[in-house]
């Protein structure tokens, strides 16, 4: 076995090498990537089930089993990341202590996401709970405007509790800022009763 050999060998083995989103390279300062993947460890806006702030390890742990062979990913032949250019930037590492904090977190996202947004890249996050999504969204309209959102889940996340901030109004308050478009956003599997769509179109569970 030569040298080649040995570093296809510990690529390709899901146990083996250096943990990052589907075998990217690692980079904290990306000039020129396309698609830049950002763990948000936080779990601190939900109720009831913590646990969602072991997500980013999560996902990576298992993106490795996404292998790109020459002719393509099985069973379709798009070479999507010979065509994109992928780095994973780690985990915003603030974001583990802000429990009970939820607007620490979200300040310290949108300063993290922000610069890597004026490069040119797309930002790809990885919760985490459904809160994180709030900040990302925000960073992401203010550089490129109004967004449309494509939100797949069993629950709106779209409850009118004030100003309050947490995993079930954060796509209320995104809307309210002006940073969703509702007429332009659909939420898909919606299987708990709320009223109040914000405007987004439903298609519920059924």
């Amino acid at each position: 076995m030569d040298d080649a050999d040995d570093v296809y060998a510990i690529a390709s083995a899901p146990f083996a090498g250096p943990l990052t989103f589907a075998r990217a390279p690692f980079d904290r300062d990306p000039t020129d990537a396309d698609i830049v993947v950002v763990g948000v460890p936080f779990d601190g806006g939900t109720t009831y089930r913590p646990g969602a702030r072991l997500g980013p390890r999560a996902v990576r742990e298992q993106s490795v089993y996404v292998g790109q062979y020459p002719w393509g990913h099985w069973p379709w032949d798009a070479q999507v990341l010979a065509e994109r250019r992928l780095v994973d930037w780690g985990d915003i590492a603030g974001t583990v202590f802000w429990a009970g904090y939820p607007q620490r977190m979200v300040r310290d996202v949108r300063a993290a996401v922000d610069p890597l947004l004026a490069t040119g890249a797309s930002v790809l996050g990885l919760g985490g709970d459904h809160m994180v999504a709030y900040p990302l969204v925000a960073a992401t309209a203010e550089r490129h405007g109004p967004l449309a959102l494509v939100h797949i889940d069993a629950h709106s996340d779209t409850w009118d509790m004030g100003d309050d901030l947490n995993h079930g109004t954060m796509f209320r308050l995104a809307a309210q800022e002006g940073w969703i478009v509702p007429d332009h956003s659909i939420q898909v599997g919606i299987r708990t009763p709320n009223p109040d769509t914000c405007g987004f179109r439903v298609v519920d569970a059924d």
